[in-house]
């Protein structure tokens, strides 16, 4: 499955629907090809990789494999799938555009549909809800970058800030901004610290993540998390479920994630061509490993369709251990009924 939302804003032409289609030609193939093999050794985040990557395509070219295929978008997906063989890279990504792909897209950055787009979608923000038993329940979809999307994050923080625990649903996001990713962790923690870094290749520089010492809105600290999972959480979601499963407790609920850890850039290859290419190590200072090729695993594994009931349960269950009120708990175990079995987390 191909994942657009990555670690970093990516750049799409929209298609025109009255745009004429490219038929390829042996040149515009090896064109394609060179300018893919070229960009992968100089900006690869891991170069041993990038040289098995360039010997096996070139194999394949000289075997002819590659000769026969005159549809672009076929050709995209064949060398995308060829790349991944041996990378074993979700994040490596190689996409036609029947219009023509401005010449700066190699360094630009911008959103799918520009920021107008993301304010729509409520800069990911699906939902915000109080769920039976005073627990909060927020749904993110994508990670904005915070400059537009700070205060989205503040009312949806000021909303959940009276709960007695919290469900984030993470199972429908592929990912975004990493200091998105910072902003909202910094909710959850009091102290400034320091959640990721990301070596880029290109730049011999490093880019550190922590979070603020000061938000909008109000903190939500000394509190339960969960997280929900599955296999479309990728990239950047996948960092906010490890640091807040390592540092802050969060019990993850659902499948395993996507796998994606490597910080990534999109790069033109020819008018109609381009690859989205990690080039950015990801390093947590706190584990000295990702989860890049294996994912975040779920502490409590149940299908990714019954993770919000199974987290509020859990949920539920936890507020009643702390309780000390006879009526409220009581009330309590009425929504565990309802609620339905639970499962046991590891």
């Amino acid at each position: 499955m191909r994942h657009l939302y990555t670690t970093v804003i990516v750049l799409l032409c929209v298609i025109s629907a009255s745009a004429q289609e490219l038929v390829l030609n042996e040149q515009i193939r090896r064109e394609v090809i060179e300018a893919a093999l070229s960009t992968l050794k100089t900006n690869y985040v891991f170069p041993e990789t990038a040289q098995k990557m360039d010997a096996a395509v070139r194999e394949r070219l000289a075997r002819g494999e590659y000769d026969k295929i005159s549809d672009p978008k076929s050709f995209a997906a064949t060398l995308e799938m060829h790349l991944q063989e041996i990378s074993r890279d979700k994040h490596l990504l190689v996409y036609y555009r029947s219009e023509q792909i401005p010449v700066n897209s190699g360094t630009s950055v911008s959103w799918i549909g520009g920021l107008g787009g993301l304010a729509q979608e409520n800069y990911g923000f699906a939902k915000v809800e109080l769920l039976e038993g005073n627990i909060g329940y927020l749904e993110l979809r994508r990670f904005a970058p915070p400059e537009v999307a700070a205060d989205t994050v503040a009312a949806a923080m000021n909303f959940l800030h009276n709960t007695d625990g919290l469900i984030i649903d993470l199972r429908q996001n592929g990912g975004g901004a990493p200091p998105m990713v910072a902003l909202l962790c910094s909710y959850f923690f009091d102290q400034p610290t320091h959640l990721a870094s990301i070596n880029w290749r290109p730049e011999k520089l490093t880019r550190e993540f922590r979070t603020s010492e000061t938000v909008k809105g109000k903190r939500y600290v000394n509190k339960p998390i969960w997280v929900l999972t599955s296999q479309q959480t990728f990239s950047a979601a996948e960092l906010l479920a490890f640091v807040l499963k390592h540092l802050k407790g969060a019990v993850t609920v659902g499948s395993t994630t996507g796998g994606g850890a490597n910080g990534s850039r999109m790069r033109r290859l020819n008018d109609h061509f381009g690859m989205l290419v990690p080039e950015g190590q990801t390093i947590l200072p706190f584990t000295k490993t990702t989860w890049d090729g294996v994912g975040v695993q779920a502490d409590l594994a149940v299908p990714a369709s019954d993770a919000l009931r199974a987290s509020h349960v859990e949920a539920v269950r936890n507020l009643m251990e702390r309780t000390t009120d006879q009526t409220r708990k009581t009330a309590l175990q009425e929504t565990l009924k309802k609620l339905g079995p639970s499962h046991s987390a590891k």
